[in-house]
């Protein structure tokens, strides 16, 4: 059975440096491109906020900044324990740079826990939120949502935010193409 640190690794190489044999190629890519321009715009944050963090494969990407995780299954001892359905352990308005990636999803109330984002987001914080759209039940019994992009507009909306990238991991083509590689 691979140990934690194996786990980790595999994981955190699949995030950061997605091979075109990883059979969710096309959609970590694309999650990479738009992570990279959240690093790129995120530069005056002093500490990043990842929430749902699993095993904080995007903290290399954030060198000299505080790095805080939060999952409520951590894989290490540098991620902090949380149960998401409760508050977050931040001071309100405290956070200059928030991370949901791929973590709405698994979350049984997300609009409680983006309100819980809403409150401790400093006025000039930036929130890096992605989701997956055409992938299969991952993470049972804890997926239960698939988001568009009329839900990322209506968040927008409801909390004033403002939506400065957008992307879509699938399209008609890499969709067929992940759900091949899933069966292989």
């Amino acid at each position: 059975m691979p140990t934690a640190k194996k786990i980790k690794q595999a994981m955190n190489r699949m995030r950061l440096d997605p091979s075109i044999f990883d059979y969710c190629y096309m959609s970590t890519s694309a999650n990479l491109k738009a992570m990279h321009f959240f690093c790129d715009h995120t530069e005056e944050a002093e500490r990043v906020i990842d929430i749902g963090c699993g095993s904080k494969p995007f903290e290399p990407l954030f060198k000299g900044k505080e790095y805080i995780g939060f999952d409520f299954n951590p894989i290490d001892n540098t991620v902090f324990l949380h149960d998401l359905n409760n508050p977050l352990p931040l001071d309100d308005n405290s956070a200059e740079a928030i991370i949901l990636s791929e973590v709405l999803e698994h979350h049984p109330n997300p609009f409680a826990l983006l309100a819980e984002v809403n409150r401790v987001i400093s006025p000039s914080a930036k929130i890096f939120i992605s989701t997956p759209f055409a992938l299969p039940v991952h993470g049972a019994p804890f997926d239960f949502h698939r988001y568009t992009h009329f839900f990322y507009e209506h968040l927008c909306e409801k909390y004033e935010w403002e939506l400065v990238y957008f992307s879509s991991s699938n399209t008609i083509f890499s969709t067929p193409v992940q759900v091949i590689n899933q069966m292989s």
